[in-house]
């Protein structure tokens, strides 16, 4: 996989990667700046650290989660935890830290069950687009947010006085901002679900959870997950968290506001339409 330089954030101390297979002896140690951040990687962002750095880490996080948006970022806690790192696990969250875990634990065994399970996979994703792209204004964020927990809910577009946003609305304001419509939206968000109970479930056969997704069978779930996202399901699988999903969804998608995270994602993923509007890293 090729790696990306992160030079957005500036902290006084290096990075910890958890890369592909995610474990513990795939954990790697870079400097801010440098060119070690591959396609699939997890950042482990060191919350101690940070506080006794007296770092404002919330804007620090976010101009990091920009730099490299297909990479979730988890917090790790140094030794046993005490109430200081309580108090910074629970604000973790808040700050869109994807999962928090012992830093001597730190591999796909624990971070999974964050990582593929996230609490309020609607509101991040909205909140994910508007900080890779750069083009969702907090209103059309909110209707999008609405949009995708409605889907969720009830896999079914919203009825008219329902008091939840229709699609005409939202399918304007995403058109405006240059991402794809909410129909596709939808798509993005049943097949996600799918890869993301595949990850937090590494013992169920795939078939099984295609059939439980609403697929035909696992051929059908398949095709829908290459044609998404240019990989296979179980590549898919092999992931941790949906970040790289989501970057490679968008980048196929041919969306203008997509056009930044083109440059971002393995050249195999990339549909050809795509491929004139790479940005560079």
């Amino acid at each position: 996989m090729s790696r990306h330089r992160v030079v957005a954030v500036r902290v006084p101390f290096r990075l910890h990667l958890l890369v592909p297979p995610y474990s513990p002896a795939s954990r790697e140690e870079v400097p801010v700046g440098a060119p070690g951040v591959p396609f699939g990687a997890v950042v482990l962002w060191p919350l101690q650290r940070c506080a006794e750095a007296g770092l404002e880490w919330q804007s620090q996080v976010r101009q990091l989660r920009q730099s490299i948006p297909f990479a979730p970022v988890a917090g790790i806690l140094d030794g046993d935890p005490d109430l200081q790192a309580l108090d910074l696990a629970r604000r973790a969250a808040v700050w869109r830290l994807r999962a928090v875990v012992p830093a001597r634990q730190a591999s796909a065994a624990t971070l999974r069950a964050q990582l593929a399970a996230p609490a309020h996979l609607p509101d991040d994703l909205a909140e994910w687009a508007e900080v890779a792209t750069g083009a969702l204004d907090p209103a059309t964020r909110g209707l999008l947010t609405a949009f995708l927990e409605h889907a969720t809910l009830n896999g079914a577009a919203p009825a008219p006085g329902s008091g939840l946003p229709a699609k005409r609305p939202l399918r304007a304001r995403l058109r405006a901002a240059g991402l794809p419509p909410p129909v596709e939206w939808k798509r993005f968000l049943r097949t996600l679900r799918l890869v993301l109970t595949a990850q937090a479930e590494p013992a169920l056969s795939l078939t099984r959870l295609a059939l439980e997704h609403g697929y035909p069978d696992l051929p059908a779930a398949s095709h829908a997950f290459h044609d998404l996202f240019g990989l296979t399901l179980t590549q898919g699988r092999q992931l941790l968290g949906w970040e790289a999903l989501a970057a490679c969804w968008l980048a196929r998608s041919g969306a203008p506001a997509a056009r930044r995270l083109v440059g971002f994602v393995p050249d195999s993923v990339k549909k050809d339409q795509a491929v004139p509007g790479r940005a560079s890293v």
